[in-house]
């Protein structure tokens, strides 16, 4: 495994520096893995998320991202110590129960409460009358939900944790 961490200053301007610091660090690291050829387009939309939510969500002056590389898969985590999610308490508050968190005229985005972490998973609505206007608030949890193997929130007072696991076969 291979462990690298990265300071975010949660400044909307250091975005595209920060992703290209963070993707070549990650292209070097992924040199001896076998993996799928769309991993590093995956990894830029969910690493551009995370750097939006750290920018418009977080309400702190920095987040910092890790990347792990194991044979199998990859971990980016990214750790801020606001506020937590607005519905944290609502899903926590029944373990196992999904929660619908948002939907438009394409999917339907859930979060359910399960081992101390909020897990997210989306399905599709077959619809083709797909209006601008019904798109989702919460888009940037739909694209790293549809993206990512797994993807997970915890909050562990006074730390927001978000969790992108991506497999690499």
């Amino acid at each position: 495994m291979n462990e690298q961490h990265f300071d975010f200053d949660n400044r909307a301007e250091g975005i595209s520096a920060f992703s290209h610091l963070v993707l070549d660090h990650l292209v070097t690291q992924l040199v001896e893995c076998h993996h799928d050829s769309s991993l590093l387009f995956k990894v830029k939309f969910i690493l551009g998320e995370l750097l939006n939510n750290a920018v418009k969500h977080s309400g702190t002056s920095k987040s910092v991202f890790s990347l792990e590389v194991h044979k199998e898969h990859l971990i980016i985590t990214k750790t801020d110590n606001g506020q937590p999610l607005p519905y944290f308490t609502a899903i926590a508050s029944k373990p196992n129960e999904p929660l619908l968190i948002s939907y438009d005229s394409i999917h339907s985005l859930y979060a359910v409460f399960k081992n101390e972490k909020v897990e997210f998973y989306n399905t599709e609505i077959d619809n083709s009358d797909i209006y601008i206007n019904t798109l989702s608030e919460h888009m940037g949890l739909l694209i790293i939900t549809k993206a990512a193997s797994e993807f997970t929130y915890s909050y562990r007072q006074p730390a927001n944790i978000f969790t992108v696991k991506l497999n690499l076969g």
